[in-house]
């Protein structure tokens, strides 16, 4: 919608949507507010692809990313909000999964790798903080919870098989590292 109005410069835009989150996030926080810091999440997420110009600048989109994934992280270290870390880890590794398929070539393992193990480091905290915080949970928390405990683990073997796919002994070097 911003390529076809053009009302503000991308990064303006950008910027203004970046301080929209962070507001939300922070409100949600001090209103102990699940359903808000969901929608922050939500909208941090879809704030680059709002506002892309279509350059495929991966490093940028993921650096952001990782920002707001470690902005989830603390908010972990905070709150109890299952639902607010499986949002987080489905559009992280969705979207990744995405950007893989369409756009990953063997040259961009280098500067890929880092923000992978980082989205694995993230959401492997974030489950293990989320069992050490809660003691009495429901089935549906519980279910939630092992999505993070298993997923992350399972997508990143996935998605770091896709990446070394090409590299002799690849897997098993990556295997050996994990």
């Amino acid at each position: 919608t911003l390529k076809l109005t053009s009302l503000l410069p991308v990064s303006l835009a950008f910027i203004l949507l970046t301080l929209i989150v962070i507001l939300s996030a922070a409100l949600a926080l001090l209103q102990n507010s699940q359903p808000m810091a969901v929608l922050a999440a939500i909208g941090g997420f879809a704030a680059p692809i709002l506002v892309s110009s279509g350059s495929g600048n991966y490093i940028a989109l993921f650096s952001f990313y990782a920002l707001l994934n470690i902005g989830i992280l603390a908010m972990a270290h905070y709150r109890l909000w299952e639902w607010l870390n499986l949002i987080g880890f489905t559009l992280t590794f969705g979207i990744g999964m995405i950007w893989g398929v369409n756009s990953y070539t063997r040259d961009k393992f280098i500067t890929v790798e880092p923000f992978l193990i980082l989205f694995f480091l993230i959401y492997t905290a974030v489950s293990v903080m989320s069992f050490l915080k809660s003691s009495v949970k429901t089935k549906r928390e519980e279910s939630i919870d092992l999505v993070l405990a298993f997923g992350a683990p399972f997508l990143f073997c996935i998605m770091q098989a896709y990446m070394v796919r090409d590299i002799q002994y690849g897997l098993a070097v990556s295997s050996l590292g994990l």
